[in-house]
């Protein structure tokens, strides 16, 4: 996209991938709505990508 001598790279929304989209939502209500911290945050996103990974 460009605006006058700017130009700004926009995202193609056929590149979003479900599944990190997911994870990214998992990791912000665990932080922001139910306040866990960072640590149990990570853990529990690892353990997700982990068990979303070998379900494929």
């Amino acid at each position: 996209m460009a605006v006058g001598p700017l130009h700004f790279e926009v995202p193609e929304i056929a590149s979003l991938d479900p599944v990190a989209l997911g994870l990214g939502v998992l990791a912000a209500l665990l932080l922001f709505v139910l306040r866990a911290g960072v640590i149990t945050t990570l853990g529990v996103a690892a353990a997700a990508s982990l068990l979303l990974t070998l379900l494929r």
